[in-house]
């Protein structure tokens, strides 16, 4: 389950491959509201919180190096944590704790995830305020992909690439 992918926008495209000529896409178009997207997040994180929820299982399940994919990301650190980064100690912690140690730590805090994600919590409030915002923001500008041309893989990627650069320029205005 992946929590921050944007299912409340719900396009559904069908291929319907011709041989003779590049295939040709339709997109059914449907948008949750706000609240729909909201009932739908609460109904996620309480399937995955607790300590035998889905985020906690799959996260103790996974075959990722944790600890490397986190000291890949070096040069995408804040300005606060470039010292830390530049000097070893972040690394050096990180590997000092080790895979083990963080799916261990975050085993032992999964409760919280619950609490912090149950209906009604400071959690959720932040959310369903975010998805208010997000579902108004993609309301207002699905109309300029709409008026893009449509039907074949040019066109499909054109309106692929406006809608990513649409939402690029969104982030940071929704919490």
């Amino acid at each position: 389950m992946d929590v921050f992918a944007h299912d409340w926008l719900e396009l559904a495209p069908t291929a319907h491959l011709q041989f003779d000529h590049e295939p040709v896409y339709t997109v059914e178009r449907g948008i949750k509201t706000a609240q729909q997207a909201y009932a739908k997040w609460l109904a996620n994180t309480s399937a995955a919180s607790g300590a035998n929820g889905s985020w906690a299982t799959n996260l103790g399940s996974t075959t990722k190096p944790i600890v490397d994919a986190a000291v890949a990301q070096k040069t995408v650190m804040t300005t606060n944590f470039q010292r830390a980064v530049n000097d070893g100690k972040w690394e050096a912690n990180l590997r000092a704790v080790g895979d083990a140690g963080i799916k261990s730590a975050a085993k032992a805090k999964a409760d919280n995830y619950g609490t912090g994600t149950a209906e009604n919590s400071p959690g959720a409030q932040k959310m369903n305020t975010a998805l208010v915002k997000i579902v108004a923001y993609e309301t207002a500008n699905l109309p300029t992909i709409y008026a893009m041309a449509k039907g074949t893989l040019a066109a499909g990627k054109a309106r692929m690439n406006a809608w990513a650069d649409i939402m690029a320029a969104g982030a940071g205005t929704f919490g």
